[in-house]
């Protein structure tokens, strides 16, 4: 079962559009790697998100159909990959509950 457990929003430079990575990582996951790697004065932060078959980023938004009660997802994602992300990059981390296959 693929299911989102967080969603994670980056940013390079103030002006630039936000990307979004969703990843099958808890939040709790995430937010300890975060501390984790502050704390090693390290510059990126490794996590696995969802990518395309062409290893692009998935995006969620453009795969979904939605209904009164219920979402359809017309592409799921390919696979996960483990992705760098520069800590400085990262605005926000969201929990989510996204279920990829019951919807």
């Amino acid at each position: 079962m693929e299911r989102i457990n967080s969603i994670i929003y980056c940013r390079r430079f103030e002006k630039d559009s936000e990307t979004i990575a969703y990843s099958p990582a808890k939040v709790d996951e995430v937010a300890n790697l975060i501390e984790t790697t502050k704390t090693n004065n390290a510059i990126f932060l490794c996590l696995p998100v969802f990518v395309t078959s062409h290893y692009a980023l998935y995006d969620l938004d453009s795969n979904v159909t939605y209904g009164s009660n219920s979402y359809i997802v017309n592409n799921k994602p390919a696979n996960f990959c483990k992705f760098y992300i520069p800590i400085k990059d990262i605005t926000l981390v969201q929990e989510a509950d996204i279920d990829l296959d019951n919807h």
